[in-house]
């Protein structure tokens, strides 16, 4: 009897115009068809891993971490971490590959994988969307560097529906390069019927951005049972293949909520505390009673929060960016911190009534934010100095856009076939926000749709 499937190639939402669910859905999903586990793996990013992986935690689900990527010399992989060390490799891959361009541009090379394979599962993943009746496999060398790196963590991802000829070829294929097959299921929607969503998101990416791109082509797409995969794969061995790699994979869990300010030393504690003291004196507050108490009690609190080297590390940013004339100022809840006016300069707390507990608090363990703010026309100076000085250990922060009701009511008409002339019609009276209302109650509530064009279209509306 074959062990439980365990999907492994999932696309969220996070696979920007290509997957249709958000990581908390998917989890729903899982937890609803019984799936005890489920990976996430979507395009080049790790995006949905903490949403995924909180929403995991609260339904008793174990969540899979992984990527897909395209090679340069052709052909998909699949990476899945099962420990700290492959989490970090596989950031590093997908930092790699993305130097080279957008996701649908970027590319990676056996050499940058061999260089991070350790704590890492590689699956020789199928297309997207071309349909394969036998596994086209890297060229020989390539395949052969990646047997090398993996030894036992390398498969070849086999999708359905598969015929009786093609798994007899595909048998005495990888029997004859001595790999292990794993049934995959491209997963994109969570239900047949959403199909139409994924096609649609598919056109989006064709008629507004031109890429050549096309939509999976079944419906059988989605967050499958076993039953069912065992129907499109009838080959137990890749089945339990899933299982396998599931459980390997399963050994590393996201450490959510874990600090990790720059390591203290005593040394440092003694440095920061000595530069403060230098700058009050400078200051010329020496002498005033209420500066001293304040600022002793400021580097306890940091001392027992750890954090006396992020304070290091913060004045040795500030530094440079004065070194070379630009221009910054800090805001937020660090302007409270007498020790970072000290540090940084800006509108003494004392005098202006702030308090350090705004900042630091006793009573909170999470890291204080101290935003900075620098000349826009050459800030990116200063991130270059970071990245260069702290290879490894900076990381760029995105904010990603999702629609609002009328870029969303643009995109679906265009992609719908509308000119440009009937989506401005349709969209004109439309607000950028319906403060939380869905647009079908929006069309029967708000008296400024009440004649709205878009009626006339449900099709539209549907979408």
């Amino acid at each position: 009897m074959a062990r439980e499937f365990v999907h492994l190639d999932v696309q969220s939402a996070f696979s920007f115009l290509w997957g249709t669910f958000t990581p908390e859905a998917l989890i729903s999903k899982a937890f609803e068809n019984g799936q005890k586990t489920v990976a996430l793996s979507d395009i080049w990013n790790l995006h949905g891993a903490v949403r995924a992986s909180v929403a995991a935690r609260r339904k008793g689900i174990k969540v899979l971490h992984g990527a897909r990527l395209k090679m340069a010399q052709g052909g998909w992989i699949i990476l899945m971490p099962y420990s700290e060390e492959g989490y970090s490799n596989l950031c590093k891959c997908l930092s790699a590959g993305l130097k080279k361009g957008p996701p649908h541009k970027a590319s990676i090379t056996e050499r940058i994988i061999r260089g991070a394979r350790r704590g890492l599962i590689c699956i020789l993943a199928p297309p997207l969307t071309r349909e394969e009746t036998v596994p086209r496999l890297p060229p020989p060398p390539v395949l052969e560097e990646l047997k090398a790196a993996f030894k036992g963590d390398l498969y070849v991802g086999i999708k359905g529906p598969v015929t009786l000829e093609s798994l007899q070829a595909t048998e005495e294929l990888l029997g004859f390069h001595r790999l292990e097959p794993v049934a995959l299921n491209s997963v994109a929607f969570l239900a047949p019927e959403d199909h139409f969503l994924h096609r649609l998101m598919v056109m989006i990416q064709r008629e507004h951005h031109h890429r050549k791109l096309r939509p999976l082509a079944h419906g059988h797409h989605c967050l499958l049972p076993g039953s069912k995969m065992h129907e499109l794969v009838p080959w137990p061995r890749a089945l339990d293949n899933s299982a396998i790699i599931a459980a390997k994979a399963s050994r590393f869990t996201l450490p959510l909520g874990r600090m990790h300010p720059p390591v203290t030393s005593t040394e440092e504690e003694q440095r920061l505390g000595a530069m403060a003291f230098k700058a009050l004196a400078v200051k010329g507050s020496v002498t005033k009673a209420d500066y001293i108490i304040r600022l002793a009690n400021e580097l306890e609190q940091v001392r027992e929060h750890g954090m006396s080297g992020l304070f290091l590390l913060v004045k040795s940013v500030a530094d440079f960016a004065a070194s070379q004339g630009i221009r910054f100022t800090t805001r937020g809840s660090a302007v409270a911190s007498l020790l970072l006016h000290l540090l940084l300069g800006g509108p003494d707390p004392v005098e202006n009534g702030l308090l350090f507990e705004r900042f630091i608090n006793p009573g909170r363990r999470d890291m204080p934010d101290i935003d900075m703010d620098f000349d826009s026309e050459r800030r990116d100076e200063v991130i270059r100095w970071l990245m260069d000085a702290f290879p490894g250990n900076t990381a760029m922060v995105s904010t990603i856009h999702t629609f609002r009701v009328r870029s969303a009511v643009r995109m679906a008409a265009k992609a719908l076939g509308f000119t440009q002339r009937a989506i401005g019609r349709i969209t004109s009276c439309l607000p950028w926000s319906l403060r939380g209302i869905g647009l079908k109650d929006a069309l029967e509530r708000l008296p400024e749709l009440k004649n709205s064009p878009l009626k006339q279209y449900p099709e539209v509306v549907e979408v």
